[in-house]
């Protein structure tokens, strides 16, 4: 319904609606007979308020709240954005965050009273045929997101250089970065200097089908973001696709999805303290066997069958009250 325009906000390249053309809503709206329309928040003035204002009133209004942003003047870009949405936000039947933190967030910045409803995940997409057991000589290290600051992929780069110029583990390792993003160059020079081409292998941005490939293969799935996340839907994904062990980065995101098993979670910028989590789990199978079963556990809490079984049963009530207005 309406061009869109690149963006840069929270460490990301986003994009958002440039106005999109009431006559363009009204023909969408007239054309689709929807019983919810379902918003992620914060949306755009310009097209989803312009399409909330525009529904028929028997058309139940579902919010989910997404970000957390961490600077002073992000904040405070969203706090005038909640004001500027408040006519629109009083439609909403309503409200979800993806996580506590998102959660607070909202509350302060949009002053909305939320749920907490994680993002769903398809586990069993993600799940391997048959059982994976990760042996040979090498500890397969995986690392997917983009190659942006926040993302932490020069900290795992500094960890494994602390941990082979130290020589913390005899064990060999390969290290897969998965990914592009700004920072590839500055990334891969960094690889070079310090002599480590021959374990560390850049694959650019891959597929879904390599995507699950490489994290059902991964002894170590690290996720090293240093901020700005309101959820960790790759741990998730991780977890679901049976990697050996799964580590994130110690940021209000990570540590909500992870919360049920704390000895995942380590701080990136702590150079000697992320690369002693990376000794411990490849050199301790014990320790390693211990934190797969309980994050194998924990992942079932953000399966899809039980998030969207949740979320149909908000969206049947929600109907149902406003055919009965």
């Amino acid at each position: 319904m309406s061009r869109n325009l690149k963006v840069h906000f929270n460490g990301n390249a986003l994009s958002t609606p440039l106005p999109a053309k009431v006559s363009q809503i009204k023909h969408v709206l007239n054309q689709i007979d929807f019983d919810v329309l379902h918003v992620q928040i914060p949306y755009s003035p310009f097209m989803a308020a312009r399409l909330l204002r525009r529904a028929d009133s028997k058309v139940a209004l579902i919010g989910t709240f997404h970000i957390l942003p961490v600077s002073w003047w992000e904040y405070w870009l969203t706090r005038i954005l909640g004001i500027w949405l408040q006519p629109s936000l009083k439609l909403f039947d309503r409200f979800f965050s993806v996580s506590g933190p998102a959660q607070l967030f909202a509350r302060r910045t949009f002053r909305i009273t939320s749920s907490v409803l994680p993002n769903p995940v398809n586990v069993a997409r993600f799940r391997p045929q048959k059982a994976i057991t990760h042996t040979g000589n090498s500890a397969k290290i995986v690392f997917l997101g983009r190659l942006v600051t926040r993302k932490g992929c020069f900290e795992l780069l500094k960890a494994i250089d602390y941990m082979i110029s130290n020589k913390l583990t005899a064990q060999k390792i390969e290290v897969h970065i998965c990914g592009s993003g700004p920072e590839q160059k500055k990334l891969e020079n960094f690889v070079r200097a310090k002599n480590l081409s021959d374990i560390v292998t850049f694959h650019g941005l891959v597929s879904e089908a390599e995507k699950i490939v490489h994290l059902q293969s991964a002894a170590l799935a690290v996720f090293p973001s240093i901020y700005g996340e309101s959820f960790g839907i790759v741990l998730v994904e991780a977890m679901a696709a049976g990697a050996d062990v799964v580590l994130g980065g110690d940021n209000p995101g990570y540590s909500s999805v992870l919360a049920d098993a704390p000895e995942s979670l380590f701080d990136p910028r702590n150079v000697q303290e992320f690369a002693g989590k990376l000794q411990k789990y490849i050199e301790n199978p014990g320790a390693r066997e211990a934190l797969h079963a309980r994050q194998q556990q924990l992942v079932s809490k953000y399966d899809v069958e039980t998030v969207g079984n949740e979320l149909l049963k908000v969206y049947t009530d929600c109907i149902s009250h406003r055919k009965s207005r």
